[in-house]
């Protein structure tokens, strides 16, 4: 990534699909586009999407990533001489000074496609999205294949009778590759050679994360582990309203939260000017 090594671990916020778009061959698309990727509903790559399917971003609780960062920051992170020696690639350009830096525990946002994409030209062009998407607020430094469809999914237990406690997720990733090249590479290049970082992005997931790990935090008593750190009492966390989360996202889209769009959420849009329609039916 631009914005990170690939062997650090990462605590997400702001989990954006920049994919959810309409998109041009790059080779057609109209002379004044930066881009061939339109947000759904729109003419130009710098409209906001006009047509909303309901996951383009979640927002998970902020106060538990920050406890789960400052867990993570306690764990011996790896590295090795190869991976030390190919991020050296990325220290002349100030841009990617996070790529050439050592393995660490970075609070950041993610950026889920079905697509592996690689370069500059589409890494700016997800990046401006993401920023797009939530008002300016989000800056990916990972990119991932699942997060959003699978918060959506949790959300959907959260709606059903409280199956899921959304206020509970935690996104954690370690980074194994770069998705832009660095000076002098090509794209083709830095898509398909083979990163050093992926043996140590392994290595890191269980070196951060085990210390996450909270026993007992759901009360009771368990014969595994170190015993409850609680007392045997459920742990007190955080906890915020979905009604006000979704009214939010209504308002700001930082925390759109419901697929198909509900006629709450249409009418909350409407001061934005934006034509939302219910696009698809799930």
């Amino acid at each position: 990534m631009a914005h990170s090594n690939f062997d650090a671990r990462l605590g997400s916020q702001i989990q954006v699909s920049p994919k959810q778009t309409m998109n041009f061959d790059a080779r057609e698309k109209p002379a004044n586009f930066p881009t061939g990727y339109v947000p759904q509903g729109s003419f130009a790559p710098d409209q906001f999407p006009q047509e909303l399917y309901g996951t383009e971003v979640f927002e998970v609780n902020e106060d538990l990533r920050q406890f789960a960062i400052q867990m993570a920051k306690t764990g011996k992170l790896f590295d090795d001489a190869q991976s030390r020696q190919y991020r050296v690639n990325y220290a002349s350009n100030p841009a990617f000074a996070a790529g050439a830096a050592p393995p660490s525990v970075v609070a950041c946002d993610t950026a889920t496609s079905d697509v592996f994409w690689t370069g500059n030209l589409l890494g700016e062009a997800f990046e401006n999205t993401t920023k797009l998407f939530t008002n300016g607020t989000a800056t990916y430094c990972t990119t991932q294949q699942e997060d959003n469809g699978t918060l959506e999914a949790l959300m959907r237990g959260a709606l059903s009778g409280g199956l899921v406690d959304f206020s509970r997720i935690i996104i954690m990733r370690t980074a194994s590759d770069f998705d832009r090249p660095f000076p002098g590479q090509s794209a083709a290049t830095n898509l398909f050679l083979m990163s050093p970082g992926f043996d140590i992005s392994i290595q890191n997931i269980p070196a951060a994360g085990v210390p996450i790990v909270i026993f007992g935090s759901l009360g009771g008593k368990h014969d595994f582990g170190p015993g409850s750190l609680f007392g045997g009492k459920p742990a007190v966390l955080p906890k915020r309203s979905l009604r006000r989360r979704m009214c939010r996202g209504a308002i700001r889209i930082r925390r759109i939260v419901a697929t198909p769009l509900s006629p709450r959420i249409i009418s909350n849009f409407a001061h934005l000017g934006t034509d939302v329609k219910r696009t698809r039916k799930l």
